[in-house]
């Protein structure tokens, strides 16, 4: 009777994984249908990690304009907010004031538009 018990045990202690585990995953797919038809929310997830990224992240315009930047970014050239890097950066071009290569943007941009949809990274800028 012992090894029966124990089996017992282990069977309903498996089952309740599997039952928390199911319920975990009918919980993301809600999340991701609520994500999917809801494009505020999904803007507010997008926004959270953009503001949160431990890296400088900026939208820029084709022309070299700032569409948009995180604080981590204005952080790094010395600013202490993205509305004060996008101030001073207004008044010229993106790659004319953060590259060290100005012409590195235009590479850049050239990989950027030869691999739509695929992630590019570059150093050296």
């Amino acid at each position: 009777m012992g090894d029966e018990n124990r089996h017992t045990e282990q069977s309903s202690y498996e089952l309740e994984v599997l039952r928390r585990r199911v319920a975990d995953l009918d919980k993301d797919r809600h999340e991701r249908r609520v994500l999917e038809t809801d494009p505020r929310r999904s803007e507010e997830q997008y926004r959270t990690i953009f503001e949160n990224a431990p890296v400088g992240i900026f939208h820029s315009s084709l022309a070299g304009k700032f569409i948009d930047a995180n604080r981590r970014l204005a952080l790094m050239f010395g600013h202490s907010s993205s509305e004060k890097l996008m101030a001073v950066v207004h008044r010229g071009l993106i790659q004319d004031v953060l590259y060290v290569d100005p012409e590195a943007r235009s590479r850049i941009g050239r990989i950027a538009m030869e691999r739509m949809g695929e992630w590019v990274e570059f150093e050296g800028c």
